[in-house]
């Protein structure tokens, strides 16, 4: 039996030449951007149908060609659909602002978008995260812990020392999906389809090092920054939260703590590595790293964005795991 090789191109643009009688597909392949040139009578009504499903914004447009031959148009739907560039402001109530409390670092993050926190290997990250998941479990519909590190014997070795039994182990494994063994996909969707997510569902996402991703091509880093935007775009259309982990630069000579054993002042975003684009995104991003002098873990917060301090609110509402408009601490 013949084996076809079909090549699939997702179409960034189209355009119609109707005194050639010709359509010019753009497509993305790679880095590198192509045009193919089809006879306009080609196409069938079905590619047709497809054409309005991807001008409507709901869907993603693939050109499926063999060789230099047209096959045929395909869609996908989007996760994020495509609006107008810029709409006409309409006086209206918004729902206030949510607020996530990291107890651990002092501040509350906004709920719809990423927190980040960078550290050492051993500086905490995973500890914070799985310290995190009472308090998602008590908001949020489902949680993902995609672990692009760690294997899941790894992580659930450390939550069984957290949660060895009782009400909150049990609330937690209900609402918990991770991948067995480590993950791979840089796919949002399929992730989405696998999860089962429904309309409503409120998802909380853990990150735990998409730049340590494998298995992937040799764009993996256009990849990663896709995959980034995309949760951050639903995180802040769905209401839904992402708390990324992420390892800092590797530099030997760094001396992180000053005289007193603190996090240096001196100690910013910077500090971070992988994709730029996660720090510049993020609502909020805290750094956490482990002093062996003092045996401590100490941690700070390198961008604040549109979080709240502990000393900006008032002392009532600092044991709340969640707060609405939270009052102003008084002076």
């Amino acid at each position: 039996m013949q084996k076809i090789r079909y090549n699939k191109y997702e179409v960034i643009n189209y355009i119609i030449d109707k005194i050639q009688n010709e359509i010019v597909f753009i497509v993305n392949y790679r880095t590198v951007v192509y045009n193919f040139i089809i006879d306009y009578d080609d196409l069938s009504l079905e590619d047709f149908n497809q054409l309005r499903r991807f001008d409507d914004g709901t869907h993603h447009l693939w050109l499926i060609v063999n060789g230099d031959d047209y096959t045929q148009l395909s869609t996908t739907k989007r996760l994020i659909v495509l609006g107008s560039p810029i709409d006409k402001f309409v006086d209206r109530d918004f729902p206030p602002i949510t607020y996530i409390n990291y107890m651990k670092y002092a501040t509350f993050t906004q709920l719809d978008g990423i927190t980040t926190i960078i550290g050492m290997s051993g500086g905490g990250k995973t500890y914070s995260a799985l310290q995190m998941l009472p308090v998602y479990a008590n908001y949020f519909d489902k949680i993902a812990y995609l672990n692009y590190e760690l294997t899941d014997r790894d992580i659930i070795e450390r939550f069984d020392e957290m949660y060895p039994a009782g009400h909150k182990r049990k609330t937690i494994i209900e609402k918990l999906y991770i991948k067995n063994g480590i993950m791979t996909s840089l796919n949002l969707d399929d992730i989405m389809q696998a999860m089962e997510i429904e309309a409503g569902e409120k998802v909380v996402w853990i990150i735990d090092n998409v730049g340590s991703v494998i298995g992937q091509e040799d764009n993996v880093w256009q990849k990663q920054n896709e995959f980034i935007k995309q949760l951050d775009t639903l995180c802040k259309e769905r209401g839904w939260h992402a708390l990324a982990l992420t390892q800092m630069v590797k530099d030997h000579n760094l001396n992180l703590f000053d005289e007193n054993n603190n996090i240096k002042e001196s100690i910013t975003m910077s500090i971070m590595s992988g994709s730029i684009m996660l720090g510049n995104l993020s609502r909020s991003v805290l750094f956490t790293a482990y002093n062996g002098e003092t045996e401590q873990f100490k941690t700070k917060t390198l961008k604040r964005g549109t979080g709240k301090f502990y000393h900006e609110i008032d002392v009532k509402e600092l044991k709340n795991e969640y707060i609405t408009n939270p009052t102003k601490r008084r002076l």
